[in-house]
């Protein structure tokens, strides 16, 4: 076949995949009603497995933070710490109507989802990092002239002489 894994867990109907950005591990939503992940370096197990209460539609990681975000057909948005396994956030938006797709935004600031009712939803997840403000800088003064600071010199020095 020429392909060079299969990862196996799931039950159902895969939704979606995503790669982490180092492009060694892969997560997957199903219809199972489950979330998976796989390091691609160590075996075709999953070393994450994640459940929602309905099937899940889709799947995105963040792009910053170890966060997984997940949309399910029940309506729910999760958002997952995968260092703990543990649910952070749950969001539903819409009532049961389900959430088709996901994404976050390259900075990882926005997570938008849309549903089978026609909706796209935007959270704010975190702020970007800042961007330093430039430092002020004194206000523009105007040049001032050889000639002007060497008559200012000779006249400070003939005040001197006379005051001697």
């Amino acid at each position: 076949n020429g392909h060079t894994h299969q990862l196996e867990g799931h039950t159902a109907n895969v939704t979606g995949v995503q790669f982490q950005s180092d492009s060694n591990v892969v997560v997957s939503s199903c219809e199972d009603n489950t979330v998976k992940a796989w390091d691609l370096r160590r075996s075709n197990q999953p070393v994450l497995d994640l459940s929602h209460h309905f099937p899940v539609n889709s799947v995105a990681l963040h792009p910053t933070e170890p966060m997984l975000l997940s949309g399910d057909q029940g309506g729910n948005v999760r958002v997952w710490d995968i260092r703990k396994s543990k649910c952070l956030r749950e969001m539903v938006p819409d009532g049961e109507t389900a959430i088709r797709t996901l994404s976050v935004a390259p900075d990882g600031s926005v997570l938008v989802a849309a549903n089978n009712a026609g909706s796209v939803y935007v959270w704010r997840l975190c702020s970007p990092p800042p961007v330093a403000a430039p430092k002020a800088s004194p206000p523009p003064q105007e040049p001032e002239r050889a000639e002007e600071k060497q008559e200012e010199k000779e006249e400070s020095e003939r005040k001197a002489a006379a005051e001697s």
